[in-house]
């Protein structure tokens, strides 16, 4: 287990299994071998301090297979599809008549604040989906979707709209039937 940098055999199992996929480089804090640009923006990592913290979170590793090893342009590449999935998401949200975008505010990267949703103040959170996945590894934005008046928005780039993805198309994409409480 000290030679592969792991602390337990779960870990030494899946560097054993897929070697090339994971490089751990220092115990306590495992690495991912390389991830691609649209990874990258799935988890709305703009800039390395970001993806030294989303690879801090058990279990993200898993969600990646060998790519190759972030690059500067890699996160310009990422940073812009992000930049794009929230300007679109806010364009489309200004032009929808159940929402009041007119004091909007960023609280974080991926987060609005300041929208007002039927009368109510609400807060949104933005991903890019055009790797036909979200990641949600982020502790803001997993508190703010705690609350009930939080929406998780998805924008894919395409000439198709923004979607307010909810728990119902979550569980039914995912196939998910039992939620422990």
């Amino acid at each position: 287990m000290k030679e592969y940098g792991v602390i337990n055999v779960e870990e030494l199992k899946k560097c054993i299994a897929n070697p090339v996929s994971v490089n751990f480089s220092m115990p306590m804090y495992p690495k991912i071998g390389g991830i691609t640009q649209e990874t990258l923006a799935s988890l709305g990592v703009t800039t390395s301090g970001e993806l030294d913290m989303a690879l801090q979170h058990e279990n993200i590793f898993e969600q990646f297979s060998h790519e190759p090893t972030p690059s500067p342009k890699m996160f310009q590449y990422a940073q812009g599809i992000i930049e794009r999935a929230k300007d679109n998401i806010l364009k489309f949200l200004q032009n929808h008549s159940g929402y009041d975008c007119s004091d909007f505010e960023e609280l974080a990267p991926t987060i609005f604040g300041g929208v007002i949703k039927n009368g109510q103040p609400i807060t949104i959170v933005i991903r890019p989906s055009d790797n036909k996945q979200v990641i949600i590894y982020s502790d803001s934005e997993k508190a703010y979707l705690e609350h009930e008046n939080a929406e998780l928005w998805i924008e894919d780039g395409k000439k198709s709209p923004p979607i307010h993805l909810t728990l119902g198309k979550v569980l039914k994409s995912t196939g998910i039937t039992k939620i422990p409480v």
